[in-house]
């Protein structure tokens, strides 16, 4: 009615095109942030298995597969 289609049009635009950029680096960089997140907040034990987890002398840990 009042609106003026453009104009959404073009804001529509503005803020789509940086929200796809932003999933893009998103899915791109996932294996960076996404593990690294779910660790911080599950605990590498429910992610790999508590059996797949081996804990170093220095404090560390290093997960393996052993079902392989």
């Amino acid at each position: 009615m009042g609106m003026n289609t453009s104009m959404n049009a073009a804001s529509s635009r503005t803020v789509g095109w940086p929200l796809i950029a932003i999933g893009i680096a998103v899915t791109v960089m996932s294996p960076w942030i996404v593990f690294p997140g779910l660790e911080l907040l599950l605990g590498i034990e429910a992610i790999v298995g508590r059996e797949s987890v081996v804990y170093k002398p220095d404090g560390g840990y290093i997960y393996t597969n052993p079902g392989r």
